[in-house]
């Protein structure tokens, strides 16, 4: 009977669970991705390196197959045990129903999160680097 009660417990506790995180909009920023720079430029300096280039593009999505596409990769990819600086061309926010935000910057070749180098494959990377 108690081994009856326990399991009552705690299915009654993973339906009463944390409510999923989703994406409610992410913002895109980014420029020809074969632009050529005299420096690399790293995720912290994008904004100010582009700033003046009439090639920024800067729009807002909201659109619910795209938001579950990058959640999708977003869950999927892992830190990259390779250390290297992408030069990024492109920087996305993503933000979330429980007012936290993500940043990815992406390069042709990689992709940072949050500032850590990631490892995806190159279906995921295509994808973000088109949207």
């Amino acid at each position: 009977m108690k081994k009856i009660i326990v399991l009552f417990a705690v299915f009654l506790n993973l339906g009463c669970g944390i409510p999923e995180k989703k994406i409610t909009e992410i913002r895109v920023k980014k420029v020809d991705l074969e632009i050529t720079t005299i420096t690399r430029v790293n995720c912290e300096i994008f904004d100010l390196t582009f700033q003046d280039y009439k090639e920024l593009k800067t729009y807002v999505l909201k659109e619910k197959n795209i938001m579950d596409k990058v959640k999708n990769i977003i869950d999927s990819i892992r830190p990259s045990q390779k250390k290297y600086d992408i030069d990024v061309r492109e920087k996305v926010i993503i933000f979330y129903s429980d007012n936290t935000k993500d940043t990815l910057c992406v390069s042709l070749t990689g992709l940072t999160l949050n500032g850590n180098l990631m490892q995806l494959n190159r279906k995921s990377l295509e994808f973000i680097n088109k949207l």
